[in-house]
Protein backbone atom coordinates (compact mmCIF):
# COMPACT_ATOMS: atom_id res chain seq x y z
CA UNK A 1 0.00 0.00 0.00
CA UNK A 2 3.03 2.43 0.94
CA UNK A 3 5.35 1.57 -1.61
CA UNK A 4 5.69 3.68 -5.31
CA UNK A 5 6.07 1.56 -8.18
CA UNK A 6 6.29 2.37 -11.65
CA UNK A 7 2.92 2.87 -12.70
CA UNK A 8 2.26 5.29 -9.78
CA UNK A 9 5.40 7.31 -10.80
CA UNK A 10 3.92 7.75 -14.34
CA UNK A 11 0.51 8.86 -13.34
CA UNK A 12 2.41 11.24 -11.60
CA UNK A 13 3.65 12.57 -14.10
CA UNK A 14 0.86 12.74 -16.12
CA UNK A 15 -1.03 14.41 -14.05
CA UNK A 16 1.82 17.13 -13.78
CA UNK A 17 1.91 17.54 -17.71
CA UNK A 18 -1.33 17.72 -17.54
CA UNK A 19 -1.99 20.82 -14.66
CA UNK A 20 1.19 22.81 -15.44
CA UNK A 21 2.16 21.85 -19.12
CA UNK A 22 5.48 21.23 -21.03
CA UNK A 23 6.69 24.76 -21.01
CA UNK A 24 6.63 25.36 -17.36
CA UNK A 25 7.80 21.63 -16.00
CA UNK A 26 11.92 22.56 -16.16
CA UNK A 27 11.60 25.51 -14.55
CA UNK A 28 9.18 24.08 -11.74
CA UNK A 29 11.70 21.34 -11.47
CA UNK A 30 14.33 23.83 -11.18
CA UNK A 31 12.47 26.13 -8.95
CA UNK A 32 12.54 22.84 -6.39
CA UNK A 33 15.66 22.05 -6.85
CA UNK A 34 16.70 25.32 -5.48
CA UNK A 35 14.26 25.19 -2.51
CA UNK A 36 15.92 22.02 -1.68
CA UNK A 37 19.50 22.95 -2.10
CA UNK A 38 18.10 26.47 0.01
CA UNK A 39 16.47 24.56 2.92
CA UNK A 40 19.97 22.30 2.95
CA UNK A 41 22.39 25.00 3.15
CA UNK A 42 19.90 26.87 5.86
CA UNK A 43 19.60 23.86 7.95
CA UNK A 44 23.59 23.27 7.84
CA UNK A 45 24.00 27.21 8.59
CA UNK A 46 21.31 26.91 12.00
CA UNK A 47 23.26 23.84 12.75
CA UNK A 48 26.78 25.68 12.74
CA UNK A 49 25.11 28.94 14.30
CA UNK A 50 24.14 26.04 16.98
CA UNK A 51 26.97 24.41 17.70
CA UNK A 52 29.84 27.14 17.22
CA UNK A 53 28.86 28.50 20.42
CA UNK A 54 28.72 25.24 22.18
CA UNK A 55 32.36 24.56 21.13
CA UNK A 56 33.30 27.98 22.78
CA UNK A 57 31.73 27.76 25.49
CA UNK A 58 33.65 24.34 26.45
CA UNK A 59 36.87 25.45 25.14
CA UNK A 60 36.69 28.36 28.25
CA UNK A 61 35.76 26.34 30.74
CA UNK A 62 38.19 25.61 32.87
CA UNK A 63 38.47 21.55 34.42
CA UNK A 64 37.19 21.21 37.49
CA UNK A 65 38.69 19.29 40.13
CA UNK A 66 36.18 16.46 39.86
CA UNK A 67 37.21 16.27 36.17
CA UNK A 68 41.24 16.05 36.81
CA UNK A 69 40.79 13.20 39.18
CA UNK A 70 38.51 11.75 37.10
CA UNK A 71 41.31 12.02 33.99
CA UNK A 72 44.01 11.21 36.40
CA UNK A 73 41.80 7.71 37.52
CA UNK A 74 41.20 6.95 34.06
CA UNK A 75 44.90 6.66 33.13
CA UNK A 76 45.68 4.79 36.07
CA UNK A 77 43.24 2.40 34.60
CA UNK A 78 44.46 2.50 31.46
CA UNK A 79 47.85 1.45 32.66
CA UNK A 80 46.62 -1.47 34.86
CA UNK A 81 44.68 -2.35 32.13
CA UNK A 82 47.77 -2.26 29.80
CA UNK A 83 50.10 -3.89 32.16
CA UNK A 84 47.58 -7.60 32.06
CA UNK A 85 44.75 -9.21 33.31
CA UNK A 86 46.98 -11.62 34.87
CA UNK A 87 48.57 -9.74 37.01
CA UNK A 88 45.41 -7.76 38.33
CA UNK A 89 43.73 -11.54 39.07
CA UNK A 90 46.48 -12.54 41.19
CA UNK A 91 46.66 -9.21 43.32
CA UNK A 92 42.98 -9.52 43.79
CA UNK A 93 42.84 -13.06 44.78
CA UNK A 94 45.42 -12.04 47.51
Amino acid sequence: MGEFSIMHIMVLAVILLVVFGPSRLPGLGQSIGKAIRGFKDGLSETTNDIEQPVQRANQQIPPTEADRSQASSSTANASVSSSGSAEKVKTEKS
